[in-house]
């Protein structure tokens, strides 16, 4: 191929890639709960995200900072996100493209799988921080495959090392055995001491990490760590994540198979660490569970793959070469949802593509609704009812301060703005339920824990005065509170804020045991309507175990109305007090509309008589997936 048809072939290619870039251009819910980090930190509130308490409810801190830099200026998240996503992914595709493929072909070869791939096409936008950490990845290999073993080399690979560790801890795995390597080369004092230098960033990061927040990790890493599930489950949901990634896209799974089968045949000395980082980097997945977003963790390795293969100089014959861009061409088109025909009804058809064990494709899931271009046009904020939920509770909060619970955080965090203060009950950006178990046999899915929010908590915040009822767990959330909500210049509070990260006050927590997930009575009384889903904010999702209703005094009531998921059977328990008086049982209605079907029942008749102030609602059977909408009672 002469030099002028290659950089004509190479031009078309991104070009197109920039086009299929903005016609699936989208940004996911929890994108935005950096996004609302950032809109505090812009607005004066600092590196927060309810504003009274310094909690990292952000994982990249480098790619919040990004996008806080654009945020200033554009005022609005959506386009931000999309913007700067758009940006740095074609800015990486063009320095691959210039810096690393050993010619024309293999640049060409390489810039299809990109573009041929779902999930790095998905989430070369989305607003998380793929984008920054593909580029990031390239810097690192471009200074790596020049192969020189000097200082300036390797103090410029462990500055990006430490770039990519304050974009996602978790995707240094891919280049910690090259840094080993390098290191191994030299060994010497003065490498040791570069190694150091590069990594200041990091170390720059984890000191104020430790000041101003209290800990080394962000509050997300308790959340998803810190479950109470066991290790083989989690191992288990590990696998599954590969499993959907190979019916979520095929291209990106060959590409994988054939760069560890590649490098590990080659045994070559700058192949081999550049395997075993991908190899570390899939074990650590495993390890951690996967995610709830099919291909989100796969576009690192897929990019360091590409790489990999294409900086080798293959003299491949032109019939080769056609054979294999032929083959990439076709798994890129043949996978449900390619992006190269993916256009502006993608997602429309509103059937949730699934892709097994809980992991879903996520821009299908949510395209229709945060989408850039979408069936009804341009638009420059997402449309989903989460965004209308946060605005109701933004306009609600004009009059006084409100608190809140939800589940998805980012879209209602984000629109609901500063002066409502949310409980995340999966933890995320909560930093008493995040270092506590989850909810014990809840249904859950990786990524997303449950916690049943403890007694007195919610009024603990509104009226900063600790009633948590448990005396250890109370006794840990004083320390917690002036921590993160302390002067950030007292002496005493930094040297809390030095001993909590270092787990000086978990011993308190050792106490602290799986909680039942409860309910106030007049926070569930409000009516529901049929056939809402049972994911919907407005439901409560229930663990196996169920969910515990308190009332404020005795009721005699005669009977009541509750809302269920219509396909599971629930036993309905009445306590006084610590004693069970007497129970019911509801059974599925199997009605033809999904989600909740409401129920009127009689209180059995010794409740009735002696009275109660507790229920339980416990699901008993069918498809694990159990929701109360509401439960009123009904006097006589």
């Amino acid at each position: 191929m002469s030099k002028r048809s290659g950089n004509i072939a190479i031009v078309l290619l991104v070009s197109i890639f920039a086009i299929v870039l903005f016609r699936t251009a989208w940004v996911c819910d929890d994108a935005f709960i950096t996004l609302r980090t950032v809109d505090n930190f812009v607005n004066g509130y600092g590196l927060t995200w309810n504003v009274t308490e310094r909690v990292q409810a952000y994982t990249h801190p480098l790619w919040m900072f990004c996008l806080a830099l654009i945020y200033i200026f554009s005022g609005n998240g959506f386009v931000t996100a999309i913007g700067l996503s758009i940006s740095v992914s074609l800015i990486t595709l063009i320095i691959y493209a210039i810096k690393i493929p050993a010619n024309k072909v293999m640049a060409i070869l390489g810039i299809l799988a990109l573009l041929s791939s779902k999930f790095y096409i998905d989430y070369s936008t989305s607003g998380l921080e793929n984008p920054l950490t593909h580029l990031l990845l390239a810097l690192f290999f471009i200074e790596y495959l020049k192969h020189e073993h000097n200082r300036q080399s390797l103090l410029l690979l462990s500055l990006y090392s430490s770039l990519i560790l304050v974009t996602r801890i978790d995707a240094i795995t891919l280049v910690v055995p090259i840094m080993i390597y390098r290191f191994w080369k030299q060994r010497s004092v003065n490498a040791l001491g570069a190694i150091f230098i590069g990594a200041v960033p990091f170390f720059l990061w984890e000191l104020f990490s430790v000041f101003y927040y209290g800990a080394f990790l962000p509050n997300t890493a308790f959340a998803k760590l810190n479950t109470g599930i066991a290790k083989t489950a989690l191992i288990t949901q590990g696998t599954h994540y590969f499993e959907a990634a190979l019916r979520g896209d095929y291209l990106l799974v060959f590409v994988l198979l054939i760069a560890v089968a590649w490098g590990l045949k080659r045994r070559n000395a700058t192949n081999v660490p550049i395997v075993l980082g991908i190899i570390l980097y899939m074990a650590s997945i495993i390890w951690a569970g996967g995610c709830f977003m099919g291909g989100r963790f796969f576009t690192g390795p897929l990019l360091v793959a590409v790489i990999m293969l294409t900086h080798d100089n293959h003299e491949f014959r032109k019939p080769v070469v056609i054979s294999i861009a032929f083959v990439v061409l076709v798994l890129g088109l043949i996978v449900p949802g390619a992006p190269l025909l993916s256009g502006a009804s993608y997602g429309a058809d509103n059937s949730g593509r699934g892709l097994g064990y809980d992991i879903d494709d996520h821009r299908y899931l949510c395209f229709q609704t945060s989408g850039l271009y979408t069936k009804n046009g341009w638009q420059d904020e997402p449309n989903h009812d989460w965004v209308e939920l946060g605005r109701e509770n933004r306009q609600s909060s004009t009059t006084a301060p409100e608190i809140t619970t939800a589940g998805g955080i980012g879209y209602v965090g984000f629109y609901s703005g500063p002066r409502v203060h949310i409980v995340d009950v999966y933890a995320l950006a909560d930093p008493l339920l995040s270092r506590m178990p989850s909810v014990m046999d809840i249904k859950w899915r990786a990524g997303h824990f449950r916690r049943a929010i403890p007694d007195g908590y919610l009024e603990t915040i509104s009226n900063s005065k600790n009633v948590i009822d448990g005396t250890y767990l109370a006794a840990f959330y004083d320390t917690l509170s002036f921590v993160i909500k302390g002067p950030i210049a007292d002496i005493e509070r930094n040297a809390c804020a030095v001993k909590m990260a270092f787990g000086g006050y978990d011993y308190l927590l050792e106490h602290v045991g799986a909680i039942w997930l409860t309910k106030k009575y007049e926070d569930i009384i409000t009516s529901i309507p049929e056939g809402t889903r049972w994911w919907s904010p407005s439901v409560t999702i229930l663990p196996s175990k169920g969910v515990r209703i308190k009332i404020d005094s005795l009721s005699f009531a005669g009977s009541l109305n509750i809302s269920l998921d219509n396909n599971d059977d629930y036993v309905i328990r009445f306590f006084k007090d610590k004693y069970d008086i007497s129970d019911t049982t509801i059974k599925a209605s199997h009605s033809p509309v999904l989600g909740l079907a409401h129920y009127t029942i009689a209180v059995p008749t010794e409740a009735r008589k002696t009275g109660f102030n507790t229920i339980f609602v416990i699901p008993v059977a069918n498809d694990e997936e159990y929701a109360l909408g509401h439960l009123r009672l009904i006097e006589e």
